[in-house]
Protein backbone atom coordinates (compact mmCIF):
# COMPACT_ATOMS: atom_id res chain seq x y z
CA UNK A 1 0.00 0.00 0.00
CA UNK A 2 1.34 3.42 -0.97
CA UNK A 3 1.14 5.71 2.05
CA UNK A 4 -0.66 9.00 1.50
CA UNK A 5 0.11 12.06 3.64
CA UNK A 6 -2.73 13.19 5.86
CA UNK A 7 -4.18 13.02 9.36
CA UNK A 8 -4.45 9.58 10.94
CA UNK A 9 -5.26 8.01 14.25
CA UNK A 10 -2.07 6.58 15.64
CA UNK A 11 -3.65 3.12 15.87
CA UNK A 12 -3.98 3.18 12.07
CA UNK A 13 -0.25 3.82 11.70
CA UNK A 14 0.39 0.99 14.15
CA UNK A 15 -1.77 -1.36 12.05
CA UNK A 16 0.14 -0.28 8.92
CA UNK A 17 3.39 -1.27 10.66
CA UNK A 18 4.69 2.30 10.52
CA UNK A 19 4.62 3.25 14.21
CA UNK A 20 5.09 1.57 17.56
CA UNK A 21 3.87 3.11 20.83
CA UNK A 22 4.83 1.26 23.98
CA UNK A 23 5.15 1.76 27.70
CA UNK A 24 7.81 0.70 30.20
CA UNK A 25 8.73 -2.49 32.02
CA UNK A 26 7.08 -3.06 35.40
CA UNK A 27 10.17 -4.06 37.32
CA UNK A 28 10.04 -5.36 40.88
CA UNK A 29 12.49 -3.77 43.30
CA UNK A 30 14.22 -7.12 43.58
CA UNK A 31 15.00 -7.02 39.84
CA UNK A 32 16.99 -3.78 40.08
CA UNK A 33 20.68 -3.71 40.92
CA UNK A 34 23.74 -1.50 41.36
CA UNK A 35 25.12 -2.25 37.91
CA UNK A 36 23.77 -2.72 34.41
CA UNK A 37 21.97 -0.07 32.31
CA UNK A 38 19.76 2.71 33.73
CA UNK A 39 16.14 2.01 34.60
CA UNK A 40 14.76 5.38 33.46
CA UNK A 41 11.92 7.12 35.25
CA UNK A 42 10.22 10.49 34.67
CA UNK A 43 12.81 12.24 36.84
CA UNK A 44 15.54 11.20 34.42
CA UNK A 45 13.85 13.09 31.57
CA UNK A 46 14.83 16.74 31.86
CA UNK A 47 16.39 18.59 28.92
CA UNK A 48 17.47 15.21 27.58
CA UNK A 49 18.46 12.28 29.76
CA UNK A 50 20.15 12.52 33.16
CA UNK A 51 20.91 9.17 34.76
CA UNK A 52 22.80 10.29 37.87
CA UNK A 53 21.43 8.27 40.77
CA UNK A 54 19.20 6.12 38.56
CA UNK A 55 18.46 2.51 39.49
CA UNK A 56 20.16 -0.02 37.24
CA UNK A 57 18.74 -3.01 35.41
CA UNK A 58 21.06 -6.06 35.15
CA UNK A 59 22.29 -6.79 31.65
CA UNK A 60 21.80 -10.52 32.19
CA UNK A 61 18.05 -9.92 32.63
CA UNK A 62 17.48 -7.68 29.60
CA UNK A 63 15.74 -10.54 27.80
CA UNK A 64 12.76 -9.93 30.13
CA UNK A 65 12.04 -6.40 28.88
CA UNK A 66 11.62 -7.13 25.16
CA UNK A 67 11.06 -3.91 23.20
CA UNK A 68 10.91 -1.84 26.38
CA UNK A 69 14.53 -0.72 26.08
CA UNK A 70 15.67 2.38 24.28
CA UNK A 71 16.66 2.52 20.65
CA UNK A 72 18.22 5.44 18.77
CA UNK A 73 15.53 7.69 17.26
CA UNK A 74 12.90 6.88 19.91
CA UNK A 75 10.80 9.78 21.17
CA UNK A 76 10.21 9.44 24.91
CA UNK A 77 7.10 10.76 26.62
CA UNK A 78 6.41 10.99 30.37
CA UNK A 79 2.86 9.71 30.68
CA UNK A 80 2.41 9.67 34.49
CA UNK A 81 2.89 12.31 37.17
CA UNK A 82 4.96 14.98 35.40
CA UNK A 83 3.08 14.37 32.16
CA UNK A 84 4.37 15.87 28.95
CA UNK A 85 8.16 15.85 29.18
CA UNK A 86 9.60 14.76 25.85
CA UNK A 87 13.09 13.67 24.91
CA UNK A 88 14.79 12.23 21.85
CA UNK A 89 17.12 9.23 21.97
CA UNK A 90 20.19 10.20 19.95
CA UNK A 91 22.73 7.79 18.51
CA UNK A 92 25.11 8.43 21.39
CA UNK A 93 22.53 8.24 24.19
CA UNK A 94 23.28 5.57 26.78
CA UNK A 95 20.95 2.59 26.39
CA UNK A 96 18.31 2.32 29.13
CA UNK A 97 15.18 0.42 30.13
CA UNK A 98 11.85 2.24 30.12
CA UNK A 99 9.92 2.34 33.40
CA UNK A 100 6.08 2.42 33.48
CA UNK A 101 6.22 6.23 33.90
CA UNK A 102 7.56 6.49 30.34
CA UNK A 103 6.18 5.71 26.92
CA UNK A 104 8.10 5.57 23.66
CA UNK A 105 7.01 6.45 20.14
CA UNK A 106 9.11 4.62 17.57
CA UNK A 107 8.99 5.06 13.78
CA UNK A 108 9.25 1.64 12.11
CA UNK A 109 9.68 3.06 8.61
CA UNK A 110 11.89 6.16 8.44
CA UNK A 111 10.99 6.59 4.78
CA UNK A 112 7.39 7.33 5.78
CA UNK A 113 7.72 8.83 9.28
CA UNK A 114 10.99 10.63 9.92
CA UNK A 115 11.79 10.06 13.62
CA UNK A 116 13.18 13.57 14.17
CA UNK A 117 10.06 15.05 12.60
CA UNK A 118 7.97 12.83 14.90
CA UNK A 119 9.82 14.22 17.91
CA UNK A 120 9.23 17.82 16.81
CA UNK A 121 5.56 17.05 16.17
CA UNK A 122 5.31 15.76 19.76
CA UNK A 123 6.60 19.14 20.92
CA UNK A 124 3.92 20.93 18.90
CA UNK A 125 0.37 22.07 19.58
CA UNK A 126 -1.42 19.13 17.90
CA UNK A 127 0.15 16.62 20.30
CA UNK A 128 0.28 18.85 23.40
CA UNK A 129 -3.39 19.90 23.14
CA UNK A 130 -4.44 16.25 23.04
CA UNK A 131 -2.24 15.46 26.03
CA UNK A 132 -3.69 18.38 28.03
CA UNK A 133 -7.22 17.15 27.31
CA UNK A 134 -6.48 13.52 28.20
CA UNK A 135 -4.24 13.85 31.26
CA UNK A 136 -6.88 15.31 33.58
CA UNK A 137 -9.61 12.75 32.92
CA UNK A 138 -8.86 10.73 36.06
CA UNK A 139 -9.45 11.72 39.70
CA UNK A 140 -5.89 10.70 40.49
CA UNK A 141 -2.60 12.20 39.35
CA UNK A 142 -2.28 13.28 35.72
CA UNK A 143 -2.01 10.25 33.43
CA UNK A 144 -2.24 9.54 29.71
CA UNK A 145 -2.78 5.84 29.12
CA UNK A 146 -1.25 3.77 26.37
CA UNK A 147 -4.76 3.20 25.03
CA UNK A 148 -5.37 6.95 24.84
CA UNK A 149 -2.08 7.52 23.02
CA UNK A 150 -3.02 4.89 20.45
CA UNK A 151 -6.19 6.83 19.65
CA UNK A 152 -4.56 10.23 19.18
CA UNK A 153 -4.59 12.02 15.84
CA UNK A 154 -1.35 12.84 14.03
CA UNK A 155 -0.75 14.78 10.83
CA UNK A 156 1.91 13.27 8.57
CA UNK A 157 3.13 15.46 5.65
CA UNK A 158 5.12 14.29 2.63
CA UNK A 159 8.48 12.82 3.64
CA UNK A 160 10.33 15.66 1.86
CA UNK A 161 8.44 18.18 4.00
CA UNK A 162 9.21 16.15 7.13
CA UNK A 163 12.90 16.19 6.29
CA UNK A 164 12.92 19.94 5.66
CA UNK A 165 11.08 20.61 8.93
CA UNK A 166 13.42 18.29 10.82
CA UNK A 167 16.45 20.04 9.29
CA UNK A 168 15.31 23.57 10.15
CA UNK A 169 14.22 22.76 13.70
CA UNK A 170 17.10 20.32 14.16
CA UNK A 171 19.62 23.10 13.46
CA UNK A 172 17.97 25.21 16.16
CA UNK A 173 18.03 22.25 18.55
CA UNK A 174 21.69 21.58 17.84
CA UNK A 175 22.57 25.19 18.69
CA UNK A 176 20.53 24.96 21.90
CA UNK A 177 22.32 21.75 22.83
CA UNK A 178 25.74 23.24 22.09
CA UNK A 179 24.95 26.23 24.31
CA UNK A 180 23.74 23.88 27.03
CA UNK A 181 26.99 21.91 26.90
CA UNK A 182 29.03 25.11 27.12
CA UNK A 183 26.95 26.15 30.12
CA UNK A 184 27.63 22.82 31.81
CA UNK A 185 31.36 23.38 31.29
CA UNK A 186 31.13 26.91 32.72
CA UNK A 187 29.24 25.56 35.72
CA UNK A 188 31.84 22.85 36.29
CA UNK A 189 34.65 25.43 36.14
CA UNK A 190 32.90 27.71 38.64
CA UNK A 191 32.16 24.87 41.05
CA UNK A 192 35.72 23.56 40.75
CA UNK A 193 37.11 26.98 41.70
CA UNK A 194 34.72 27.21 44.66
CA UNK A 195 35.65 23.75 45.96
CA UNK A 196 39.38 24.39 45.50
CA UNK A 197 39.32 27.74 47.31
CA UNK A 198 36.66 27.29 49.98
CA UNK A 199 36.24 23.56 50.60
CA UNK A 200 39.63 21.95 49.95
CA UNK A 201 41.62 25.17 50.65
CA UNK A 202 44.16 24.21 47.95
CA UNK A 203 45.96 27.60 47.77
CA UNK A 204 46.27 27.79 51.58
CA UNK A 205 47.49 24.18 51.82
CA UNK A 206 50.06 24.83 49.10
CA UNK A 207 51.46 27.82 51.00
CA UNK A 208 51.35 25.97 54.33
CA UNK A 209 53.31 23.05 52.88
CA UNK A 210 56.11 25.37 51.73
CA UNK A 211 56.24 27.04 55.15
CA UNK A 212 56.24 23.64 56.92
CA UNK A 213 59.03 22.35 54.66
CA UNK A 214 61.42 25.11 55.71
CA UNK A 215 60.40 24.94 59.36
CA UNK A 216 60.97 21.17 59.52
CA UNK A 217 64.23 21.25 57.55
CA UNK A 218 65.72 23.99 59.72
CA UNK A 219 66.82 25.88 56.61
CA UNK A 220 67.19 29.63 56.92
CA UNK A 221 65.29 31.61 54.31
CA UNK A 222 64.62 35.32 54.18
CA UNK A 223 60.96 36.38 54.47
CA UNK A 224 60.70 37.79 50.94
CA UNK A 225 62.00 34.57 49.35
CA UNK A 226 59.68 32.49 51.52
CA UNK A 227 56.73 34.65 50.54
CA UNK A 228 57.65 34.33 46.85
CA UNK A 229 57.90 30.52 47.06
CA UNK A 230 54.60 30.27 48.94
CA UNK A 231 52.85 32.46 46.38
CA UNK A 232 54.32 30.41 43.52
CA UNK A 233 52.98 27.23 45.14
CA UNK A 234 49.54 28.85 45.50
CA UNK A 235 49.66 29.89 41.84
CA UNK A 236 50.26 26.27 40.84
CA UNK A 237 47.33 25.17 43.04
CA UNK A 238 44.97 27.81 41.69
CA UNK A 239 45.81 27.40 38.00
CA UNK A 240 46.79 23.73 37.76
CA UNK A 241 49.85 24.87 35.80
CA UNK A 242 53.39 23.56 36.16
CA UNK A 243 56.35 25.85 36.86
CA UNK A 244 57.27 25.66 33.18
CA UNK A 245 53.77 26.75 32.16
CA UNK A 246 53.85 29.59 34.68
CA UNK A 247 57.18 30.72 33.25
CA UNK A 248 55.61 30.76 29.80
CA UNK A 249 52.71 32.79 31.17
CA UNK A 250 55.21 35.26 32.64
CA UNK A 251 56.91 35.50 29.26
CA UNK A 252 53.56 36.13 27.58
CA UNK A 253 52.98 38.97 30.06
CA UNK A 254 56.31 40.50 29.11
CA UNK A 255 55.35 40.35 25.42
CA UNK A 256 52.07 42.16 25.90
CA UNK A 257 49.79 39.81 27.82
CA UNK A 258 47.78 36.71 27.08
CA UNK A 259 45.14 37.01 24.38
CA UNK A 260 42.06 36.16 26.39
CA UNK A 261 38.64 37.49 25.40
CA UNK A 262 37.40 40.03 27.89
CA UNK A 263 40.56 39.81 29.97
CA UNK A 264 38.58 38.59 32.98
CA UNK A 265 39.32 34.88 32.93
CA UNK A 266 41.07 33.72 36.09
CA UNK A 267 44.78 33.31 35.46
CA UNK A 268 44.62 35.02 32.07
CA UNK A 269 47.92 36.67 32.90
CA UNK A 270 50.77 35.88 35.27
CA UNK A 271 50.15 39.10 37.20
CA UNK A 272 46.45 38.30 37.73
CA UNK A 273 47.38 34.88 39.02
CA UNK A 274 50.09 36.26 41.31
CA UNK A 275 47.71 38.88 42.69
CA UNK A 276 45.12 36.20 43.44
CA UNK A 277 47.64 33.88 45.11
CA UNK A 278 48.90 36.65 47.38
CA UNK A 279 45.41 37.08 48.88
CA UNK A 280 45.38 33.65 50.55
CA UNK A 281 46.84 33.07 54.03
CA UNK A 282 49.60 30.51 54.61
CA UNK A 283 48.37 29.10 57.92
CA UNK A 284 45.33 27.44 59.46
CA UNK A 285 43.64 27.98 62.80
CA UNK A 286 41.04 26.12 64.84
CA UNK A 287 37.39 27.21 64.79
CA UNK A 288 33.94 25.87 65.62
CA UNK A 289 33.82 24.61 62.02
CA UNK A 290 37.15 22.83 62.38
CA UNK A 291 40.48 23.92 60.92
CA UNK A 292 40.07 26.97 58.68
CA UNK A 293 42.41 29.43 56.91
CA UNK A 294 43.79 31.98 59.34
CA UNK A 295 41.86 35.23 59.37
CA UNK A 296 38.70 33.81 57.80
CA UNK A 297 35.47 33.87 59.83
CA UNK A 298 32.70 31.55 60.94
CA UNK A 299 29.44 33.41 60.31
CA UNK A 300 25.72 32.77 60.19
CA UNK A 301 23.97 33.21 56.87
CA UNK A 302 22.07 36.20 58.23
CA UNK A 303 25.43 37.96 58.84
CA UNK A 304 26.23 38.13 55.11
CA UNK A 305 22.72 38.66 53.72
CA UNK A 306 20.35 41.61 53.79
CA UNK A 307 17.25 39.54 53.08
CA UNK A 308 16.08 36.00 53.77
CA UNK A 309 12.39 35.37 53.19
CA UNK A 310 9.81 33.29 51.35
CA UNK A 311 6.75 34.33 49.41
CA UNK A 312 3.05 33.60 49.52
CA UNK A 313 0.13 32.45 47.41
CA UNK A 314 -1.33 35.37 45.44
CA UNK A 315 -4.74 36.55 46.67
CA UNK A 316 -7.70 36.31 44.36
CA UNK A 317 -7.54 32.63 43.43
CA UNK A 318 -7.62 31.81 39.73
CA UNK A 319 -8.39 35.45 38.86
CA UNK A 320 -4.91 36.46 40.06
CA UNK A 321 -3.27 34.46 37.25
CA UNK A 322 -3.06 36.03 33.80
CA UNK A 323 -1.46 35.32 30.45
CA UNK A 324 0.97 38.24 30.72
CA UNK A 325 1.87 40.09 33.91
CA UNK A 326 4.39 39.88 36.73
CA UNK A 327 6.17 36.53 36.84
CA UNK A 328 5.52 34.25 39.83
CA UNK A 329 8.41 31.88 40.50
CA UNK A 330 7.49 28.50 41.97
CA UNK A 331 9.53 25.49 43.02
CA UNK A 332 9.23 23.87 39.58
CA UNK A 333 11.17 26.82 38.13
CA UNK A 334 14.16 26.41 40.47
CA UNK A 335 16.75 23.74 39.70
CA UNK A 336 20.32 23.50 40.91
CA UNK A 337 22.24 26.16 38.96
CA UNK A 338 19.44 26.44 36.38
CA UNK A 339 16.24 28.45 36.10
CA UNK A 340 13.49 26.57 34.23
CA UNK A 341 11.07 28.68 32.22
CA UNK A 342 8.65 25.78 31.68
CA UNK A 343 5.64 26.22 33.94
CA UNK A 344 6.42 29.85 34.80
CA UNK A 345 3.14 31.68 35.50
CA UNK A 346 2.17 35.33 35.65
CA UNK A 347 -0.03 37.26 38.07
CA UNK A 348 -1.86 40.58 37.84
CA UNK A 349 -0.18 43.83 38.84
CA UNK A 350 -2.63 44.09 41.73
CA UNK A 351 -1.75 40.61 43.03
CA UNK A 352 1.95 41.41 42.60
CA UNK A 353 1.59 44.67 44.53
CA UNK A 354 0.19 42.73 47.49
CA UNK A 355 3.31 40.51 47.33
CA UNK A 356 5.77 43.41 47.03
CA UNK A 357 7.51 42.20 50.20
CA UNK A 358 8.79 39.21 48.26
CA UNK A 359 9.99 41.04 45.16
CA UNK A 360 12.92 39.36 43.41
CA UNK A 361 15.90 41.57 42.53
CA UNK A 362 18.87 41.04 40.23
CA UNK A 363 21.42 38.53 41.61
CA UNK A 364 19.04 37.17 44.26
CA UNK A 365 19.56 33.51 45.13
CA UNK A 366 16.40 31.40 44.94
CA UNK A 367 16.08 28.26 47.05
CA UNK A 368 13.23 25.76 47.34
CA UNK A 369 12.28 25.24 50.98
CA UNK A 370 9.62 22.51 50.82
CA UNK A 371 8.74 19.28 49.06
CA UNK A 372 10.57 16.87 46.80
CA UNK A 373 12.67 19.66 45.24
CA UNK A 374 13.80 21.05 48.59
CA UNK A 375 17.08 23.03 48.60
CA UNK A 376 17.40 23.24 44.83
CA UNK A 377 19.00 26.62 44.23
CA UNK A 378 19.89 29.03 41.43
CA UNK A 379 20.76 32.68 40.86
CA UNK A 380 17.78 34.48 39.33
CA UNK A 381 18.27 35.38 35.65
CA UNK A 382 17.71 39.12 35.00
CA UNK A 383 15.20 38.43 32.21
CA UNK A 384 12.69 36.90 34.64
CA UNK A 385 12.22 40.27 36.35
CA UNK A 386 9.86 41.74 37.47
CA UNK A 387 8.91 38.74 39.56
CA UNK A 388 7.67 37.46 42.92
CA UNK A 389 8.04 34.08 44.67
CA UNK A 390 5.40 31.87 46.24
CA UNK A 391 5.55 30.24 49.68
CA UNK A 392 7.67 27.29 48.51
CA UNK A 393 10.62 29.46 47.40
CA UNK A 394 12.92 31.59 49.54
CA UNK A 395 14.96 34.61 48.49
CA UNK A 396 18.53 35.04 49.74
CA UNK A 397 19.98 38.48 49.02
CA UNK A 398 23.68 38.96 49.70
CA UNK A 399 25.06 41.87 51.63
CA UNK A 400 27.62 44.41 50.41
CA UNK A 401 30.65 42.48 51.69
CA UNK A 402 29.42 39.13 50.36
CA UNK A 403 28.90 37.60 46.93
CA UNK A 404 25.64 36.08 45.62
CA UNK A 405 27.71 33.55 43.66
CA UNK A 406 29.59 32.49 46.79
CA UNK A 407 26.32 32.02 48.72
CA UNK A 408 24.69 30.16 45.83
CA UNK A 409 27.63 27.78 45.42
CA UNK A 410 27.77 27.22 49.17
CA UNK A 411 24.07 26.28 49.16
CA UNK A 412 24.78 23.83 46.31
CA UNK A 413 27.21 21.78 48.40
CA UNK A 414 26.00 18.37 49.54
CA UNK A 415 27.29 19.04 53.05
CA UNK A 416 25.18 22.22 53.25
CA UNK A 417 22.04 20.47 52.03
CA UNK A 418 22.51 17.60 54.49
CA UNK A 419 23.00 20.00 57.41
CA UNK A 420 19.81 21.92 56.60
CA UNK A 421 17.79 18.78 55.90
CA UNK A 422 18.84 17.51 59.32
CA UNK A 423 16.84 20.40 60.78
CA UNK A 424 13.68 19.43 58.86
CA UNK A 425 10.64 21.04 60.45
CA UNK A 426 8.06 19.79 58.03
CA UNK A 427 7.00 16.51 59.59
CA UNK A 428 5.78 14.27 56.77
CA UNK A 429 6.62 17.01 54.25
CA UNK A 430 10.23 18.14 54.19
CA UNK A 431 10.66 21.83 54.91
CA UNK A 432 13.36 24.31 55.88
CA UNK A 433 12.37 27.45 57.79
CA UNK A 434 13.61 31.03 57.62
CA UNK A 435 15.17 30.52 61.05
CA UNK A 436 17.11 27.49 59.83
CA UNK A 437 18.51 29.50 56.94
CA UNK A 438 19.34 32.55 59.04
CA UNK A 439 21.28 30.59 61.66
CA UNK A 440 23.05 28.26 59.24
CA UNK A 441 26.80 28.51 59.93
CA UNK A 442 29.36 28.77 57.17
CA UNK A 443 32.93 29.85 56.56
CA UNK A 444 33.43 33.29 55.04
CA UNK A 445 36.82 34.31 53.60
CA UNK A 446 38.50 37.70 53.76
CA UNK A 447 36.93 40.58 51.82
CA UNK A 448 39.83 40.56 49.35
CA UNK A 449 39.40 36.86 48.53
CA UNK A 450 35.61 37.10 48.25
CA UNK A 451 35.95 40.11 45.93
CA UNK A 452 38.40 38.24 43.68
CA UNK A 453 36.10 35.20 43.62
CA UNK A 454 33.08 37.40 42.87
CA UNK A 455 34.81 38.98 39.88
CA UNK A 456 35.79 35.58 38.53
CA UNK A 457 32.38 34.01 39.11
CA UNK A 458 30.58 37.06 37.73
CA UNK A 459 32.42 36.66 34.42
CA UNK A 460 31.57 32.96 34.19
CA UNK A 461 27.95 33.42 35.32
CA UNK A 462 27.59 36.29 32.85
CA UNK A 463 28.64 34.07 29.97
CA UNK A 464 26.24 31.39 31.17
CA UNK A 465 23.33 33.84 31.47
CA UNK A 466 23.95 35.10 27.92
CA UNK A 467 23.84 31.56 26.55
CA UNK A 468 20.70 30.79 28.56
CA UNK A 469 19.04 33.93 27.14
CA UNK A 470 20.02 32.86 23.63
CA UNK A 471 18.59 29.40 24.24
CA UNK A 472 15.30 30.91 25.41
CA UNK A 473 15.08 32.98 22.22
CA UNK A 474 15.96 29.94 20.09
CA UNK A 475 13.36 27.79 21.86
CA UNK A 476 10.70 30.48 21.33
CA UNK A 477 11.65 30.67 17.65
CA UNK A 478 11.41 26.88 17.36
CA UNK A 479 7.95 26.85 18.95
CA UNK A 480 6.76 29.67 16.70
CA UNK A 481 8.12 28.01 13.56
CA UNK A 482 6.74 24.52 14.18
CA UNK A 483 3.01 25.19 13.54
CA UNK A 484 3.82 27.38 10.55
CA UNK A 485 6.05 24.73 9.04
CA UNK A 486 3.49 22.00 9.67
CA UNK A 487 0.67 24.03 8.15
CA UNK A 488 2.71 25.02 5.12
CA UNK A 489 2.41 28.72 6.01
CA UNK A 490 6.19 28.86 5.71
CA UNK A 491 7.38 27.21 2.52
CA UNK A 492 10.91 25.82 2.73
CA UNK A 493 13.32 25.10 -0.08
CA UNK A 494 13.26 21.53 -1.31
CA UNK A 495 16.95 20.93 -0.71
CA UNK A 496 17.90 19.66 2.72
Amino acid sequence: MKFKPGTYQTEELIEFGLLQIGDGYRAKNSELANSGIPFARAGNINDGFKFDGADMFPIKDLYKVGDKRSRPCDSVFTSKGSVGRIAYVKEGTQEFVYSPQLCYWRSLDHGVINPRFLNFWMNGAEFCNQVDYLKGQTDMADYVSLRDQRKMSITIPEIDSQLRIAKILGDLNDKIELNRQINQTLEQITQAIFRSWFVDFDPVKAKAEVRAHYEQSGQTIDPDTLEAEMNRAAMRAISGKTDEELDQLLEDDAQGGANVAGGTTLGATYQQLATTAALFPSEFEESELGEIPKGWRCVQLKDITIKIGSGATPRGGAKAYVEAGVNLVRSQNVYDSAFKWDGLVSITDDAAEKLKGVTIEKNDILINITGASILRTCVVPPSVLPARVNQHVAILRSGECASPYFIHLHMLQRKTKDALLGLNAGGSREAVTKGHLETHKLLHPSEEVILMFHRTAESLFGQSESLAEENLALANAREALLPKLLSGEIITEKSV
